[in-house]
């Protein structure tokens, strides 16, 4: 499902492909939660590691008020990794927002705050 508001940065390798994430994939099996993926950037740089991206999402059911954050970090590898979140919001609209900092050991790079709405069953 497309971003309202998609996110992008420089990646912190700067001569390598950017960050750009522009959609979500949602799946549910059980009733009031969902497994939320998110694709990210793969490296030029993954034989000398790649970069590290630690994601943080923040979501708000705007039926229920429940809120909650959820953490993960990844590495850029080839092909590009995905970041997995189990989502327990209970059913309802569910408004969220993440971005990502991505970082090597001497410097890091965030995103801008991305956003999207997904309705739960």
């Amino acid at each position: 499902m497309p971003l309202t508001r998609p996110c992008f940065s420089l990646s912190p390798n700067i001569l390598d492909q950017p960050y750009v994430q522009t959609s979500v994939t949602v799946h549910q099996r059980v009733s009031g939660t969902g497994d939320m993926m998110l694709g990210t950037s793969s490296s030029f740089w993954f034989l000398a590691g790649g970069d590290n991206a630690d994601i943080r999402l923040d979501w708000h059911n705007t039926d229920t008020g429940a809120r909650g954050t959820e953490n993960t970090s990844i590495r850029s590898t080839v092909p590009a990794p995905t970041a997995f979140f189990l989502l327990s919001t209970g059913p309802g609209r569910v408004e969220f927002t993440f971005r990502s900092v991505n970082s090597l050991l001497l410097w890091s790079i965030p995103t801008n705050t991305c956003r999207g709405v997904i309705d739960v069953w």
